[in-house]
């Protein structure tokens, strides 16, 4: 729990420092950029009020839980940690055997997304940010080649084993101490599949300390470690909490992980910064006598007889001209242009030999005006990227990171990705297996299946633990249990939505409004909501799991959750293609056909959408082939063609369009289904509503039902309801202030009142 002192002095830190530091910086230094500011501002403003709750959120529902045996707790724990350590590790055995069979690399970077937010001590933004980094790198807006030739899209110079769980592990109760190894563990688990070597996606600054620890310990000894920052992030403890992003080098040092800790680009730092710095012996090198040491500078050797070298980028580094998107904004830092190609055609110290490339790496990155930071020895490199997501412009920037610091490790990179052109995304998905022509098949189809044993496994230990602590708890006939399917590349037109679930999960608990529903429920009791976290969709896909394979595994997941009495699915997409492998679950485990309650501006219908028979635009089709639904009502509908209506006769689809809404409505508000089959399913495309009421979607259709009109539809409607989905929110086209989250939010909340009994 957060203490009142803590919460004062953030707010205050919020209200006061932050605003005039906004304020001089914007109208000062940058008068046309008052949008920008104001955009910023608004942000911060959600950010911190959702940080303070989120972090309390994380573990109230073990807090809670003090009829539950202890030890049940403690195995249920270690379960699901041992799940999410397995996932990590056959993601690792996979690609390292793949790069092995391909042969030719000696060293190969390996991406490992950790998100962790909630050590910050001001904005909890970092920890949404390791899907935006991969998605912004195969855009398209730029290739895939860096300015040294390297091309990204050879799976020997990158690879991905996904992300950490974080969330879904600080939901089951687990601390910051056993958290810190389990960040440890997996970083170790990609440094034993030789050639590859972790490049740690953030996060907060905290997940250095665990990350350079592994590292050490992996290599058996210390690392010199180049660090990039505003901030020194050296206090012994910051605000009580020894985990703090700014306390994360105090906790390298005190381990004897680093020997040499060099700190660039510094412009906030107070006389303990300074203290903590001659205690532990750091180089730190302060902006206001940057001019004085830049030579030295851009000619860094690190290395010498220790294992290795570690680069931390915290990216208020630079000057907030270049990343206006960080927490903490902090004018005056570095710049971002680097005169590259001189360097290459001049460089400062001699090349190493090819024959020596594994053991004397040379890794380039820009660092200041004019400068290259050029670091020539022995590098075992891992690089953690620490990144704060909010402005368009952040992205931008680090679309030129990836050009600058890959070599032996390549670092990729983000670009602003509100764009149309999202195909080169999901091609990027699957590239890594397609291009394994000399690998053999089985090598392939046997890791596969062990990635795709442990994301069960990691569905099924959370789903376990989480109908165990109820069942305890006893008095519940059906409890709501949240499912994440993040899954975008079936859109015909946006994949946005692929980023839904942790947004609407954050705006379920920022404390904007409290967590009662409607109709009296309380959120905040495990008995009503729980949560098992999400299919890990992106991480499959990189795998070359293809559709009708994923298919099949969100279907297996709906049933691990149903198999664990009483919790219910209450999924998040996630494009509407989701809708399909959910229902076909649902029918399957109840042994029958349920009723379907489908609002949305689109009927999805379409026998196959542009050859893709799982398009978002195809899936009641292929539910209503299925037989799953014995009866679909679908209302709000005002963008459908004649085949929609086609199909819908086909079917025996009962369509209600918004023409006739106002002559349908009060059978529509008085609906009774469920008679005779197993139960009711509601469908949600968030495009149902009228964009007014949420502009945040892929397909805007005006015109549309009005938030109370769906929530008439829900209050009033007399059915069992046992699953529901909520679909086709797209974080990307939302407003500043979070206006569709806060939607999506209430719709969520609202269904699991209808759903819980």
């Amino acid at each position: 729990m957060i203490s009142k002192t803590r919460m004062v002095h953030v707010f205050v830190r919020f209200s006061l420092v932050r605003l005039v530091n906004n304020l001089y910086y914007h109208l000062i230094n940058y008068p046309p950029s008052i949008y920008r500011f104001k955009k910023h501002l608004l942000l911060s403003s959600m950010s911190f009020i959702a940080s303070m709750n989120i972090g309390r959120r994380g573990i109230h529902h073990l807090q809670t839980v003090n009829k539950v045996p202890k030890n049940l707790l403690e195995e249920g724990q270690n379960r699901v940690v041992e799940a999410s350590l397995t996932l990590i590790r056959e993601q690792a055995k996979l690609k390292g055997e793949l790069v092995r069979a391909l042969g030719g690399a000696k060293a190969t970077s390996t991406l490992l997304g950790v998100p962790l937010g909630h050590n910050s001590s001001f904005l909890q933004g970092p920890a949404f940010a390791p899907p935006r980094i991969r998605e912004s790198m195969w855009c398209g807006s730029t290739n895939s080649t860096t300015e040294e030739g390297k091309v990204l899209d050879d799976p020997k110079v990158l690879t991905d084993v996904g992300d950490l769980p974080v969330q879904e592990l600080r939901d089951c109760g687990i601390n910051d101490d056993r958290l810190m190894n389990i960040v440890s563990e997996s970083v170790k688990l990609v440094m034993e599949q030789d050639p590859l070597r972790p490049l740690v996606l953030g996060g907060d600054h905290s997940i250095s300390y665990p990350v350079v620890r592994a590292v050490s310990e992996k290599l058996g000894g210390p690392v010199d470690i180049l660090h990039l920052d505003a901030h020194p992030d050296i206090y012994d403890r910051f605000e009580g909490n020894i985990y703090s992003h700014a306390s994360s080098f105090a906790r390298i040092m005190e381990g004897g992980y680093a020997r040499r800790l060099l700190q660039v680009g510094l412009r906030s730092i107070n006389s303990e910064g300074r203290e903590q710095g001659k205690r532990f012996g750091v180089e730190q090198y302060e902006m206001r006598i940057f001019s004085k040491d830049q030579h030295f500078l851009e000619n860094l050797k690190l290395g010498e007889g220790v294992k290795g070298v570690y680069i931390s980028i915290d990216v208020d580094c630079l000057d907030p001209a270049f990343a206006p998107g960080v927490s903490h904004i902090e004018p005056g830092g570095l710049s971002f242009d680097c005169h590259y190609r001189n360097f290459a055609d001049n460089p400062s110290s001699p090349q190493q030999s090819k024959s020596q490339t594994l053991t004397h790496t040379h890794v380039i990155h820009h660092s200041s005006s004019s400068s290259i930071l050029h670091i020539n020895r022995h590098i075992s490199l891992l690089l953690t990227f620490i990144h704060h997501p909010f402005t368009s412009c952040f992205f931008s920037l680090l679309s030129r990171f990836k050009k600058f610091l890959i070599r032996r490790i390549s670092l990729i990179a983000a670009t602003d990705t509100y764009l149309t052109n999202m195909m080169n995304t999901w091609r990027r998905g699957v590239h890594y297996m397609h291009t394994l022509n000399n690998v053999p098949k089985n090598l392939i189809e046997k890791g596969q299946s062990r990635v795709i044993e442990a994301s069960l496994t990691l569905i099924r230990e959370r789903a376990k633990l989480k109908g165990e602590l109820l069942r305890a708890l006893g008095g519940v006939k059906a409890s709501t249990s949240l499912l994440g399917v993040p899954l975008g590349h079936n859109s015909s037109f946006l994949q946005g939505p692929a980023f839904a679930p942790p947004r609407i999960r954050e705006a379920i608990w920022c404390g904007s409004t409290n967590a009662t529903t409607e109709e009296g429920k309380e959120l905040n009791d495990p008995r009503v909501l729980t949560d098992v976290g999400d299919v890990p969709v992106q991480e499959l896909r990189d795998c070359g799991i293809d559709d009708d394979r994923l298919m099949d595994i969100i279907s297996e997941s709906v049933k691990l959750v149903m198999e664990e009495e009483p919790l219910r699915p209450l999924v998040l997409g996630g494009d509407h293609s989701i809708s399909y492998p959910v229902v076909r679950a649902v029918s399957e485990k109840l042994g029958g056909p349920v009723d379907v309650l489908h609002l949305d501006a689109h009927p999805d219908i379409y026998d196959c959408f542009e050859g893709n028979k799982y398009s978002h635009a195809s899936s009641f089709a292929r539910i209503m082939e299925g037989g799953h639904a014995r009866r679909l009502l679908q209302v709000g509908l005002r963008s459908i063609n004649s085949e929609g209506r086609e199909q819908g006769k086909r079917f025996g689809v009962e369509q209600y369009e918004m023409r006739t809404f106002s002559k349908d409505r009060h059978f529509l508000e008085n609906l009774k289904l469920g008679e005779g089959v197993k139960g009711v399913y509601i469908s949600i495309d968030v495009d149902c509503l009228d964009p007014a009421f949420a502009p945040g979607v892929s397909h805007i259709e005006p015109g549309g039902l009005s938030f109370r009109d769906v929530l008439n539809i829900l209050h009033n409607l007399q059915a069992d309801v046992v699953a529901a989905d909520v679909v086709e929110f797209n974080p990307q086209r939302d407003t500043v202030d979070g206006m569709t989250a806060m939607v999506a939010a209430k719709l969520v909340r609202e269904l699991t009142a209808k759903i819980s009994k």
